[in-house]
């Protein structure tokens, strides 16, 4: 889809009392997952499901939820300029977003890189963390991971999403 019509279909989907929802198929670290995603005046859902288990994840979040993280990550975006971003990063028309499906292992691996440590650290917090019933709900969670690169920095924005049991 080129660039006008993802606008256009944006334009559309932010209009006020409007509905909006798209799906894509995407792969991400060899799992192929099937994306929802539904826009309703100031609400943002997101749905994953595993195309082979039919595993599946889902989050929403308000249009405050959005601008706080947007805030908190150190670039405050709108809600209409985040949900844009995002549909760009999944019509993948845009090289300066991009969006990830993470485990809460890959998350932790991440946030060690990023903290100047080794891999292990994330394993030792696994095992150290796996007997207790919330360390289980957080083992099962996904993130969706919203990255703009601008010129001189990365952002990442971090969308948690619940797994539903079935």
């Amino acid at each position: 889809m080129s660039s006008a019509s993802a606008e256009t279909s944006m334009s559309f989907a932010m209009e006020e009392g409007s509905e909006s929802s798209k799906e894509w198929v995407h792969e991400f670290h060899g799992i192929t997952y099937v994306i929802n995603l539904l826009l309703s005046d100031a609400m943002l859902t997101i749905e994953i499901e595993n195309e082979v288990s039919n595993e599946r994840w889902s989050g929403e979040f308000t249009q405050q939820y959005i601008e706080k993280i947007t805030h908190k990550a150190g670039n405050f975006k709108k809600f209409s300029v985040f949900v844009k971003m995002l549909f760009s990063a999944f019509y993948k028309d845009n090289a300066n977003v991009s969006i990830d499906i993470l485990t809460y292992a890959h998350l932790e691996m991440l946030k060690a890189k990023k903290m100047g440590g080794n891999n292990n650290s994330s394993t030792d917090l696994n095992a150290s963390t796996a007997s207790s019933a919330s360390a289980g709900r957080q083992q099962q969670k996904r993130y969706a991971i919203l990255t703009y690169a601008g010129e001189f920095d990365r952002v990442h924005y971090p969308l948690p999403l619940v797994f539903e049991q079935t």
